[in-house]
């Protein structure tokens, strides 16, 4: 994905106490991802369904691109379940982003159950073009 290790984003372990990332892999769906590049930006595509926008945390730490998305149960409270296989879910996963990101622009969008989450590169990754004269 990057040219000269510049930067990387993959999923990585959080920096979490041992007991607690276990705590989370437990209860938490890792959501499939596509990743590409770019001239100017490295785009995250997430799989969420289920997930409502107002589910969705995103942030960013350190080098870290966090996102957890919450999905309630689909029934409600006033009824009496018979079968109970659809439940609700916590996504969870952790991305490293390196020193070429731009971490003070980064565009997200929902749509049809997909999180897009668009990563501006730094303008020193950015491809130049050089006008001869």
């Amino acid at each position: 994905m990057t040219r000269n290790n510049e930067v990387s984003v993959v999923q990585r372990e959080p920096d979490t106490p041992a007991s607690l990332r276990q705590d989370l892999s437990a209860r938490a769906v890792i959501p499939y991802a596509d990743i590409y590049e770019t001239a100017d930006s490295y785009v995250l595509m997430l799989d969420l369904p289920g997930a409502t926008k107002d589910g969705i945390h995103v942030s960013i730490e350190k080098d870290a691109l966090i996102v957890k998305a919450d999905v309630p149960a689909y029934h409600a409270d006033n009824t009496t379940l018979l079968r109970n296989e659809i439940r609700g879910a916590s996504y969870y996963r952790v991305f490293n982003i390196g020193e070429g990101v731009d971490t003070a622009n980064v565009d997200g969008q929902f749509a049809e159950g997909v999180l897009t989450l668009k990563l501006f590169k730094t303008e020193r990754l950015r491809p130049k073009e050089i006008t001869i004269t």
